[in-house]
């Protein structure tokens, strides 16, 4: 018959010998936990790099300077950021990065809440100002961020497709 050896149409998946199937089990249990390490390590590796750009990009956009006059010019741009109306504020900050004026910046990042900048619009700044400021660490991060998400996916659909081809041990097996 045109069916025979399939099952509602589709092949029938091959049947292995119940002691041959555990070996293969614990073997395919054994090859998968060394992967998986593998994995685990390298994405270990890639958050750690993201950290450590992470901490590059606050050390660039923090002011060099911490002297008397330095803290009393950043407190004074912290209020007049605050006193300025909503729909300023973010346009005013724009310019600011734009024309790479690091201190203003700086400034407004240290203490966002005393400058009446909300958690979204601190999001927003720190995001175009490590752009502007710490480019190179901003690409970085970027791409170690899109990779991070790729092995994770990749090792999603790896772990699924793993789990579809395996044959399931029914008894313990000395492998």
């Amino acid at each position: 018959s045109p069916n025979s050896g399939k099952v509602g149409g589709q092949p029938m998946p091959p049947v292995l010998p119940e002691e041959r199937a555990n070996e293969l089990a614990g073997s395919l249990g054994i090859r998968y936990s060394a992967v998986a390490k593998t994995v685990d390590q390298q994405v270990g590796i890639i958050s750690d790099q993201i950290a450590s750009l992470d901490q590059q990009i606050k050390t660039a956009l923090t002011s060099p300077r911490k002297d008397i006059l330095s803290a009393t010019e950043a407190s004074d741009v912290r209020r007049l950021v605050k006193d300025m109306p909503s729909g300023e504020k973010m346009n005013w900050l724009h310019s600011r990065i734009a024309e790479g004026d690091h201190a203003v910046v700086a400034a407004v990042l240290a203490s966002h809440w005393s400058a009446g900048i909300d958690k979204a619009s601190y999001e927003t700044l720190l995001d175009l100002s490590s752009r502007r400021f710490a480019s190179t660490a901003r690409a970085q991060i970027d791409a170690c961020r899109g990779l991070h998400g790729h092995v994770l996916a990749g090792a999603q659909r790896w772990v699924d497709r793993f789990r579809q081809i395996a044959p399931v041990p029914t008894t313990d097996s000395p492998a």
